[in-house]
């Protein structure tokens, strides 16, 4: 299962590979770091590039949601 897990990361690191220098893109490895886009490798999907802008979205949400919850705190969902 783990050699599986790897080679899926492995597949997904060469996909990005190219998208990365096609748009100056930073490493796969420092967008792990922040992101954990390490979980695509698990999905199978043809648009890599939209799935990392999904996950980096989301992240982005959450602290927006967290600061808001913070600035406004009546107005907070429960």
């Amino acid at each position: 299962m783990k050699e599986k897990d790897e080679s899926c990361l492995a597949e997904l690191k060469k996909r990005y590979s190219p998208i990365r220098k096609k748009y100056f893109l930073p490493s796969f490895e420092e967008l792990n770091k922040e992101f954990h886009i390490e979980k695509l490798a698990e999905a199978e999907t043809d648009y890599l590039l939209r799935e990392i802008a999904k996950f980096i979205t989301e992240k982005n949400s959450n602290y927006l949601r967290f600061v808001e919850g913070l600035l406004h705190p009546v107005s907070v969902p429960i």
